[in-house]
């Protein structure tokens, strides 16, 4: 094989699997992908090109052989994995690749499209009564003595409605059915936003939200509270953390973004003091009664920190003789909340099993004799399912447009359900990550497998249509983090965080169910796409109506000035500040750059120097932005003022500035309206900063409807009447 001829086997294959070989960086400069890191990737998504005496070098006879092996698997089926398309935009030219042996041409080709509902739609039908080789030829190819055709074949299905189809294609023997997924252009869109209303609302860590009635974190009955208050000042929705489930047997991996199942619920936010099964058996006397319980409550009950081993160990210890309650009913007769639950967990299918299953290997001792319970952790499964539903149901009541704004991850641990159910459709030889950036010069390792692309397809992409069912359930729009991830992700082969490649993912297709399940759900779309987002990926949310995230401490028009509110893009989620960032006094203060600099993220007392000046020089431009806007506090705008600390009145006129935005949507955390400093996370840590623990004031519910508080999120209202 001469090199030219070695060049282009490997560039294919490197097509083939999706791995780029060049991006554009954070500076808008096109970087090139080290060769080795390629490889690497390629080696994680398990394609074997390597020598085995020299594993790093790509050898050119299992190259060859790659390439033949895949040739020789792609002709041996007439159809795709999966076809998707779109309504209008790409019914009226639909086509698929039909590929066919040559002997076959001379058959009767026979087109059949049968909907979900198991209808033959009657003009929707692709009959052909001739034989095959009428159709289009597009190329042809010799396998072992045998010449495959491959033919296009067009499809009639403008009167198609969008859903999940199948298309059967015969040819005398030989025959296949394909499925075919048709989607709506665009996304979901709740009636007030439609008729241009522009909502505030509020973002909050469920985790964080402690009231003096809770169990040591936050749980649904606090988010019932938060929502009965914030309504009667016009908030218009809550957008949550995700509220995935955790390894509940080693509840210190608290990060929400490091689920083990995307599709189920973190037991902890029950709240059991509200559930028939807690007030109608001994649960409610053990825990009012229990000297174990009080010791618990009393350790828990702390402000500061979250203990969630001490947590998990209560609420479970309630749990237990929930279930047990439970259990005797259902055997004294059954009940109508016997019903229901058989009904849920008829419904959840092989998905809940296979969680409960897992939970049952991996048991929590504080659940007593129904650790190894599978059905206890369906159980468990049901009641946050039900309360969660009932929070969105009750938002809606109150008259909030949307209610619930509920965040998917990115990834799933690898050690998880979601990841162990479908072996080979995540690769485990590698995780998603970012590649360099000035916030993370290092680059980044979030440590989750990602999704294989090819398998992905293979699948029909029911995994992704599943995932995105689930987490659309009980809440009116659906924030996905990292919505770049439906493009492309940066696999990290190694443990050094600082190299990698991207790798490609079908976006058309994934963004089209995207918008198949919002309207499903009724349920609105908003991308996560901070950071380095490619223009591919703006035309997607643009097209698909699908609503961007902007930050405001991101939103400049130059190094030097903060981009204006009539700026900012109509279509958008602005948010003042989230759980990545600083909040807005630590910002202020450079408490941010304090504390990066005492956990040794910053080492050098000089750079830390220079960032502290840079942060009074934007400071500044925050206050220029502000007066501009006629919303200075007397007395503020000097550079000798600068270095007063946050006040709400400073933090009312950001508020009013970010709120008096362009923008559809714009969101206020809970901690930036009691000017907190400590923050829920620091990107780029673990055991150094106590990430995801962070409590919020016990008493914060109830200072929202009292001075000063009360005051800010007039400042929101105000600009959104």
């Amino acid at each position: 094989m001469t090199m030219d001829m070695f060049n282009e086997s490997l560039s294919s294959i490197l097509r083939t699997y999706g791995v780029q070989t060049d991006f554009i960086n954070f500076a808008g400069e096109r970087q090139t992908i080290p060769v080795q890191d390629q490889w690497a990737v390629l080696s994680a998504l398990n394609v074997d090109i390597f020598n085995d005496s020299t594993p790093a070098q790509p050898c050119a006879d299992k190259m060859a052989m790659l390439l033949q092996r895949d040739l020789t698997q792609q002709h041996s089926r007439m159809l795709p994995p999966v076809a998707v398309f779109t309504c209008q935009k790409s019914a009226s030219n639909a086509s698929v690749t039909l590929q066919l042996p040559e002997y076959a041409l001379q058959e009767t080709l026979i087109c059949r499209i049968v909907t979900e509902q198991g209808e033959h739609v009657e003009n929707a039908l692709g009959l052909l009564n001739s034989a095959a080789q009428k159709l289009k030829e597009i190329d042809r190819i010799q396998l072992d003595k045998t010449w495959y055709i491959k033919l296009n074949l067009p499809l009639s299905i403008n009167q198609l409605p969008p859903g999940y189809h199948s298309l059967f294609v015969q040819a005398g023997e030989l025959s296949e059915t394909m499925p075919l997924i048709l989607a709506p252009e665009r996304c979901f869109q709740p009636p007030a936003l439609a008729q241009h209303k522009k909502l505030w609302g509020l973002s909050v860590q469920l985790y964080s939200l402690c009231s003096a009635r809770s169990l040591g974190m936050g749980d649904f009955a606090d988010l019932r509270l938060l929502m009965q208050q914030v309504v009667k000042q016009g908030a218009g929705f809550i957008v949550l953390n995700p509220l995935h489930a955790g390894a509940l047997h080693y509840p210190e991996n608290c990060s929400p973004y490091s689920p083990i199942d995307r599709r189920r619920i973190n037991p902890l936010y029950i709240d059991p003091q509200t559930e028939p099964d807690f007030l109608e058996g001994e649960a409610v006397h053990w825990l009012a009664d229990s000297r174990q319980a009080a010791q618990l409550r009393v350790l828990i009950a702390q402000e500061g920190w979250i203990d969630y081993t001490q947590v998990t160990e209560l609420k479970f210890r309630i749990f237990e003789r929930m279930y047990e309650r439970f259990l005797i009913v259902q055997q004294q007769g059954g009940s109508q909340r016997a019903a229901l639950f058989n009904e849920f967990v008829q419904l959840q299918g092989d998905a809940l099993r296979v969680y409960a299953q897992w939970q049952a290997q991996h048991p929590v001792s504080a659940a007593g004799q129904f650790a190894h319970s599978e059905q206890f952790y369906c159980y468990l499964q049901w009641l946050a399912e039900m309360q969660l539903q009932s929070c969105q149901d009750e938002a809606l009541a109150l008259g909030m447009p949307i209610g619930l704004v509920r965040d998917l991850a990115v990834g799933s641990a690898r050690d998880g359900t979601e990841v162990g159910e479908h072996p080979g459709l995540f690769c485990t030889k590698a995780s998603i990550g970012a590649p360099p950036d000035p916030l993370a010069p290092q680059g980044q390792n979030w440590g989750l497998p990602p999704l294989s692309p090819r398998q992905l397809s293979e699948h029909a992409y029911r995994p992704f249509s599943n995932l995105l069912r689930s987490n659309m359930s009980h809440c009116g729009a659906l924030r996905i983090d990292h919505v770049m991830a439906l493009m492309r992700l940066w696999w990290c082969p190694y443990e050094d965080s600082g190299h990698g490649a991207y790798v490609t993912y079908p976006a058309a297709d994934l963004f089209a169910i995207l918008r198949l399940e919002s309207h499903r759900q009724q349920c609105m779309v908003i991308g996560e796409d901070l950071g380095i987002v490619p223009e591919e990926v703006k035309r997607h949310l643009s097209e698909s109506g699908i609503y961007s995230n902007v930050l405001f401490y991101f939103e400049k028009s130059s190094a030097c000035q903060f981009r204006q509110p009539q700026d900012y893009p109509e279509r958008a989620l602005a948010m003042l500040a989230n759980h990545d960032v600083p909040t807005l006094a630590a910002w202020w203060c450079s408490g941010d750059l304090e504390l990066r600099f005492a956990l040794g993220l910053t080492t050098d007392p000089d750079v830390l120097k220079v960032q502290k000046q840079q942060r009074q020089q934007e400071k500044l431009h925050m206050l220029q932005l502000l007066e501009a806007q006629w919303l200075l506090p007397a007395n503020r705008f000097s550079e000798d003022r600068v270095d007063r600390p946050l006040d709400h009145d400073l933090a009312a006129a950001l508020m009013r500035c970010c709120s008096r935005s362009r923008s559809a949507l714009v969101s206020v955390q809970l901690e930036d309206l009691a000017l907190l400093q400590t923050p829920v996370n620091i990107p780029g840590t673990s055991n150094e900063y106590k990430n995801w623990r962070r409590k919020l004031p016990m008493d914060l519910i109830e200072q929202l409807g009292t001075e000063p508080i009360s005051r800010l999120l007039e400042s929101l209202q105000v600009e959104r009447p």
